[in-house]
Formats: C-alpha cells, structure tokens, sequence
C-alpha cells in the first residue's frame, strides 16, 4: 500500500498519482509503472492499479491521500475538461481531481504538477483564476514537463525531483525488500531461505552480540566482514542483526542488487544511523567499490555513525582488490577492520536444538503434525533445516538431503498443475531457468531482465513465457526470474542441472557478456570443491573462447574460498587448448605474476610451459636456414636441458607435476638449482619472480 510503514525503522513515503482518465491517462500510467519501477509497488498509487474488485472506490481514495508525502498531478491537454451542460469538472466540488488536490494541500504534502507535452496538444498548468480557490496553489508550484521525444530524461527528473522531496523513499530503493510467500503454493524449499526468517534465530548469540558490538562502537565510519562455509548461516546472521538494528530505529537491510550508490549519499537527508550489508560480496566487487565511496560521503555529511558490513563465502582478494581499486578514504575504511570486525562463521553447537526448533517451523507452516525424527549428525545449519523439512513432508530420508529438497519442489509443481488443471510441464526448462538465473547471480532488474533475454536462446523451440510464470510461483523473488537461495542449495540445483544438460556451459559462453560469465565461473568454482564433477564442465566452457574467458577465470578464482580444485579446471583449458594470441599470454602472465595467491602455482606452470613453448616456436619461425648436421647434436642437447628446465620450474610451480628424472628414476636437475628453486617458489608464494616485496 502506498504511504508510510514503520517496519523499516524510518517513515517510508508514498505517491499518489493524481490524473483525469479523459485526458491521455497513456501518460499517467507511463509515469506510474516508471514509479513503480524505481520505488517498489507498495509506494506508489494509481487507482485503475490499485483499487481491487469489491473494494469502495471513495474509501480507497481517500485512505491512499492520507498517507503519502507526494501527489503527482499529471496533466494533459483535456484536464479541464468540460462535462455535458458545458460546465468544467474542476468546478465541481465533487471532482475527484479537486478533492485529491484540495487534501493534497490540507495536509501540507508535496504536489508536483507535470505537463504532458507532444501528445500532440500540449497540457497547460492552469492560471490560479482559472482554479477554485482551494486548489489554487497548484498554479504556483513548478511543472515538470515530460515529453515523449525527452521521455527517459523527463521520468529520470521526475524521480529526482520526488527523492528530493521525500527522502525516505530511497528506503525501499536501497535495500532489498521480502518478496510475498505462500507456503502452499511456492517450493517447500524456500522455507529455508533466510530472508523469510520461517526457522527460529537459535544458536549464533554470541556472534550476534559481538555484531551488536561492532556496530555501536565509537566511531562514525567502520566496515565489518562475515565469512563462512556454506550453508552455516550467514545470510540469517544478518538478517536478525538488521531486524534487531531496525527496531532501534537505524536505517538498515541487505543492499539491492541494483541499488545505485547515490541512494546510501541520499540517506544523510535522513537523521538515522545506517547499516549497508552487502550479500554474496564476492559477486559484486565492483558494486562495493561505489557503494564504500558513498559511506564515506555520507559520513561525511551526517554525524549519525555509519557501518558496512560485507558477507561473503571466503575473505578470498576481492576486499585486496576493493583497496586497490578504490580511493584512499575506501582504502583507510578497509585496512581500518580490526578483530572485532570479522566475524567467521562455524557450525553450530546445538545441532538437536536447532533441529527441533525446524521441525515445529515447518510444520506450523505446511499444517502438519510435528514428526518424531532424529536429527543429522555433522551437518550444515542448512542440511539441519534441510532433514528437517524433508521429515516434515514425509520425505524418505535417505540420499543426499538437498537432492531430497529437491524432489519435494518437482513434487509441488505436479500438485499445483492438478490443483489449477494445467497440462503436464516438463521438469527440464524449469530446472534450466533456475540455474541459469543463479549461475548469472540474478539479484537485480538488470541481471534478471538479461536472464530472461538469454532463455529463448538456451531453451530453443520452448515457448518461455509460461516457465517463467511457474517458476515465479515456485520461486518468489523481488525480480523475475530470481536466483534459487539459500546460495547451497541454488549451487545443488544447478550441479543438478547440468547433469541433464551438459551442453549449458558452452551455450552461456556464446550468450553471456564477460562480466556474466565471470559471475557463472565464480559461482561454478564455488561447487567444484564439493562436486568435482563439475570440473571438466568448467574446462570445457572456458574452451570455447579461451582468450576472452582465462582472465575472467582467474577474477573468479580469486573469489573462492578454496580455489585450487577451480584452478586446476582452468589450467586444464589452458594446457589442452591451441595456443592463446601473444597479447592474450603477455596479459595471463602479467596477471598471475601479480597476484600473491599461492592457489595460482598450477595455473602458473601452465603459463610458464605455454609462454614457453610459443616463445621456442617463434624463434624457431624466424630461422631461415636449416640446421648444420654437425650442430643437430649440439641442438638436441639445448632441447632436452631446456625441456629437463621448464619441467623442474612447473613442478615447483605445481607439485602434483611430476619432477624431471633420470633413467633410473632418481631427480634430475640443472645447474644453478638452488638460484631456479628460489625464484620459482618466490613466484608460487607471492607472484613475484623477482622478490621485490609485493
């Protein structure tokens, strides 16, 4: 509904968008669905939108103009609109229009008129003599005029223009909202997601009060990290922190993932202390960037403390790669997390407990009786909730518990289509959505509008619409289609999926953009330490463009918490693949030689071979006469000393390669050994052959 709401911890306004339906309402409701857009729906009102069947058109007006903060008065070339006698409506006392206007400016709200131009007369903001005297006002505000050769300007300061005004709004904006959930109707597995908050908040006390703790310290500025292992219960971690932090009347939430940054500067319009927690921070790096920038802005303008808090998987060199790409206040930010700031995440104690309190959740949920069940032994937060529910339902109990999970989702969408009749529906496409939407971390408009443009190309002679329809009732989300959460269990379905459909990778690689594809490598490489299947799958994609996709694979790998398996699925390409253009190795080995990360040792005795192989074959190109036969032996000898060289380097780069020998398997090495193993392990340890104190 739109208009204020207190669960945020601040007053959230609304709009009212006030319109003549004689009077080019194409305009109107461009203006609303725009607003709607930028806003979110329970913040912006229209009433063809709005008003349901059965509900009391005067009733529903005049409860909408009570609680908004901003009237929007669009106006068209027949808003004065005469009736049948010749009268003009406006004169009527009881005009819709007037009384709208007439309450706008008995509660002293913001009214921006706006002049619909190009239509293809012109709307005109009326003189005040030509307006009853209450309403007069009207006459004396600025219009904003929004023409149709100007259309995105126009919407783009109209929104400004409205933010100015009521500054509450970037609320909605900024952090990511709770999408509505039916029980019956959605996948049972969504129960599990964090955001719902279905289970009870148990076993993380501790951690919560050191949060609690770091946020009212002393300072204005701070960032803050929680890591942890899948499944161990991050995300709800901070969902509770910002629940609790809301209700002291701190403006706080997980950021949007298509929340600009200018909307954490706009909260210094808002006296209120701030909490910006960014999800799956390894995914959005370049976001953080901005938004870290922003903080400091903020805090600069406003005395109210200020925090960041980022959660990600692994620390991994994403937060080393913020500080490098960022400013100095963004580097002081950053290197400034003390002990108390960081928060790793373990498994938690009171596995029974938590088991227990899952159970009486999700039974209350679905109306089934509590089971007597036992809980697992050695498992995940996640998996806990996972048998939980699997109990619950009646599952069999055996197998993987997400591959369970699993089944019951499949199990909902056959008793939703005997429920409302329609025809049978293939499992497969729904499963290909769901992983492609998560593969592509689709958390925003953007990323979710790019899912969708790529599904008639993955899913080809499917007719996509209807899929897509299912699939927002399985899976709810603030954007169509979502990504599958909690993030463990998306990373299931999607192993799943690509079991059915091999092909996938190699389809996203000829769809997707870079900046796509290294979020499908990162979340691919976050799976294949538990899924080693997934590695040839990951080879194989990067195979189809090699060039364009190794440096989007080295970003992902410097993403994950344990990126060697990932690692060695890169080098596989790399060393199978023919040889990469010299501008594409010269850029491979600036970039493993700069980075510090010993998880890099396999790709780098794969760079080292490649580099030189293709530099021996050039040498080898330029020589114009053969060789001299009483050279050939003095050649042959340069050839296997260089060989017996690079094998000794790529395996004190990789260990796992074999080490050079003689013919009776004991080690061979060179001359100047020693000199060799010194620049070669600096290199694994630092990416700095030369050891000049990265």
């Amino acid at each position: 509904m739109a208009g204020r709401r207190r669960g945020e911890g601040v007053d959230v306004a609304g709009v009212f968008v006030s319109y003549r339906w004689v009077d080019q309402p194409l305009g109107a409701a461009t203006v609303y669905h725009d607003l709607e857009r930028r806003l979110g729906r329970d913040h912006v009102f229209r009433d063809r939108e709005r008003i349901g069947v059965g509900e009391r058109y005067p009733d529903v007006l005049r409860e909408h103009l009570e609680r908004v903060d901003v009237l929007v008065c669009v106006i068209g070339p027949h808003w004065p609109q005469r009736a049948a006698d010749g009268s003009r409506l406006i004169d009527d006392p009881s005009d819709w229009v007037r009384l709208e206007l007439t309450r706008a400016f008995q509660r002293g709200i913001d009214v921006i008129p706006v002049l619909l131009k190009e239509t293809p007369d012109d709307g005109e903001l009326p003189t005040t003599a030509a307006l009853p005297a209450e309403i007069r006002e009207l006459a004396l505000r600025r219009p904003l005029e929004l023409r149709q050769s100007e259309l995105r300007a126009g919407l783009d300061l109209l929104a400004e223009r409205i933010l100015a005004k009521a500054p509450g709004l970037v609320i909605p904006q900024l952090f990511a909202g709770v999408p509505d959930r039916d029980p019956l109707v959605n996948a049972p597995s969504t129960l599990l997601r964090p955001e719902f908050r279905v289970v009870p908040f148990t076993g993380r006390d501790g951690e919560l009060a050191d949060l609690r703790e770091w946020v009212a310290g002393p300072t204005s500025l701070a960032a803050g990290v929680v890591t942890g292992p899948p499944g161990v219960g991050r995300s709800r971690l901070v969902v509770e922190l910002c629940a609790e932090l809301r209700a002291d009347g701190w403006l706080t939430g997980i950021v949007a993932g298509d929340a600009p940054a200018e909307q954490i500067r706009r909260t210094a319009d808002l006296d209120r202390p701030l909490l910006a927690v960014v999800d799956d921070a390894e995914l959005r790096a370049e976001q953080l960037v901005a938004i870290a920038a922003a903080m400091c802005d903020r805090a600069a303008a406003r005395r109210a403390p200020a925090r960041l808090l980022l959660v990600g998987q692994a620390a991994g060199a994403w937060p080393e790669r913020l500080v490098a790409d960022a400013d100095e206040r963004v580097r002081r930010l950053i290197e400034r997390m003390d002990a108390r700031a960081v928060v790793q995440l373990r498994p938690v104690g009171d596995r029974a407990g938590a088991h227990r309190a899952a159970l009486a959740a999700f039974a209350a949920e679905l109306d089934r009786p509590v089971p007597h069940a036992s809980p697992p032994a050695g498992a995940s937060l996640l998996e806990i909730h996972a048998v939980a529910l699997d109990q619950v339902l009646g599952g069999p109990g055996t197998g993987d518990v997400l591959d369970r999970v699993l089944a019951h989702d499949r199990r909902r969408l056959r008793d939703l289509e005997r429920r409302t009749g329609a025809r049978h529906l293939p499992i497969e496409p729904l499963a290909v959505i769901g992983a492609v939407a998560t593969l592509c971390a689709a958390n925003s408009g953007d990323r979710s509008a790019a899912v969708r443009g790529r599904l008639p190309e993955l899913l080809p002679g499917i007719e996509v619409e209807p899929y897509l329809k299912w699939y927002a009732a399985l899976y709810p989300g603030r954007h169509e289609p979502s990504a599958v959460g909690p993030a463990h269990y998306g990373e299931r379905l999607v192993v799943r999926a690509l079991a059915g459909t091999p092909d996938l990778p190699a389809a996203l690689a000829r769809c997707c953009t870079d900046d796509q594809l290294r979020d499908v490598l990162t979340v691919l490489g976050r799976a294949v330490p538990r899924h080693p299947e997934l590695a040839p799958l990951v080879t194989g994609l990067l195979m189809e463009d090699l060039p364009r996709l190794l440096l989007p694979g080295i970003d992902a790998a410097d993403r994950l918490e344990e990126p060697t398996p990932f690692v060695r699925a890169v080098a596989a390409a790399l060393e199978t693949a023919p040889q990469p253009p010299p501008d594409v190795m010269h850029a491979l080995m600036v970039r493993v030689s700069g980075s510090r990360r010993q998880h890099l040792g396999p790709l780098r005795a794969t760079v080292l071979h490649r580099w030189t192989k293709a530099n021996t074959a050039l040498f080898e190109s330029m020589t114009d006469r053969p060789v001299p036969p009483q050279l050939r032996t003095v050649k042959r000898v340069a050839d296997v000393l260089g060989e017996v060289v690079l094998r000794t380097g790529m395996h004190l780069l990789d260990p796992q390669r074999p080490a050079p020998a003689k013919d009776d398997g004991t080690p061979y090495f060179p001359e100047r050994f020693g000199e060799l193993v010194e620049l070669l392990q600096q290199w694994r340890r630092t990416g700095d052959p030369e050891g000049h104190g990265r």
